[in-house]
């Protein structure tokens, strides 16, 4: 779960960047190069969740990343589960989309590893408590599809 850690941690340490980019003053930046600021710093996010966990493929912690994807798709579809903001052409995509998790899911149950054992710390498992809660949060969004 350290990997989850840190791709979590990435994130959080990115949004600030982001949200200030999203509330900046809008007299000074045109809509195009705040959308070009989002992209920037979407696109450097995903770059290090890439590189992380391709070092861990490369270590031969293949669950580890298998299990960091799993749970990026679980909090994809809790997010795309909320139906907030959509235009009809967003609504579309999104279901497409969801459609899609779903056909994999079907072929790939989710098999998370969050059962703690008395070995783990407080934390690990509050962490696998609660990412069990957003885990059985996206199968109940993708079943209801």
């Amino acid at each position: 779960m350290k990997i989850k850690n840190v791709i979590l941690k990435s994130v959080v340490l990115l949004l600030p960047i982001a949200i200030s980019s999203c509330t900046c003053d809008r007299s000074k930046e045109s809509v195009d190069a705040r959308i070009k600021n989002h992209m920037l710093l979407e696109n450097a996010g995903q770059a290090l969740v890439n590189k992380i966990l391709l070092s861990e493929i490369r270590e031969g912690r293949i669950s580890n990343a298998i299990e960091s994807l799993e749970f990026s798709i679980d909090c994809s579809v809790v997010v795309m589960g909320q139906k907030t903001n959509y235009n009809s052409l967003n609504e579309e995509q999104i279901l497409r989309t969801l459609r899609m998790l779903k056909e994999y899911r079907q072929q790939y149950p989710r098999q998370s590893k969050t059962p703690t054992t008395a070995n783990e710390s407080d934390e690990a498992a509050r962490e696998s408590a609660e990412n069990a809660v957003i885990t059985k949060k996206a199968v109940e969004i993708l079943d209801a599809m």
